[in-house]
């Protein structure tokens, strides 16, 4: 919002010195006819005189008038930009993805073609911990080492770096969640959880 406002005073600003700068040539060159006027006939001087401060001081308020403009036109273009910048962020706001936690139990299918059957709010027969991402994606990661080790099958979604045996691993860590996407009442992993036995 701060760099829209700035070009926008910069350009305002300049604008409004421009003018005032014509208004001074302007005024100047009233001001040198008046010098000429003075070695005229004395009548003719009051005359002439009389009509160059009635346009000096009409200019004075039509200068005044083009500052109160250009202040008006500013504060204007403030509270405008100012409006666009809390509206963008009330939009910005309604897009913030809710992300629903809850769990995945035991894995179905082949190696290749594996899937979880529903997502689940309670921890009964949970096996894997999860999040939902978005409108059909979830994340998922391993609850605890003691599964794993008592349930083979669940290594069907699990990727294993380098390190220790399941039966040396006291612990794990995770690498890299999981993805699993919604078809149906099925949830189809698209990719394997990453971990490294500890």
């Amino acid at each position: 919002m701060d760099q829209l406002i700035i070009p926008t005073f910069i350009i305002a600003s300049l604008a409004l010195l421009i003018s005032i700068a014509i208004l001074t040539i302007i005024l100047c060159h009233f001001f040198f006819r008046k010098k000429k006027i003075n070695e005229q006939d004395h009548q003719q001087k009051t005359e002439h005189t009389e009509n160059v401060y009635v346009t000096v001081g009409k200019f004075q308020e039509f200068r005044q008038e083009i500052i109160d403009l250009f202040e008006s036109k500013q504060q204007s273009i403030a509270t405008k930009e100012i409006k666009t910048a809390e509206q963008k962020t009330d939009v910005d706001e309604s897009k913030k993805e809710t992300k629903t936690q809850g769990y995945f139990g035991y894995p179905r299918g082949e190696a290749n073609n594996c899937f979880f059957t529903e997502f689940q709010s309670n921890k009964d027969n949970a096996k894997f911990y999860a999040t939902i991402i978005g409108n059909d994606k979830a994340e998922f990661k391993p609850l605890n080492i003691r599964d794993l080790k008592e349930n083979d099958g669940l290594m069907k979604v699990i990727d294993v770096e380098n390190g220790k045996t399941i039966d040396e691993a006291n612990n794990f860590e995770i690498l890299d969640c999981g993805i699993a996407k919604q078809q149906d009442n099925m949830w189809i992993i698209e990719k394997k959880a990453k971990i490294k036995l500890l």
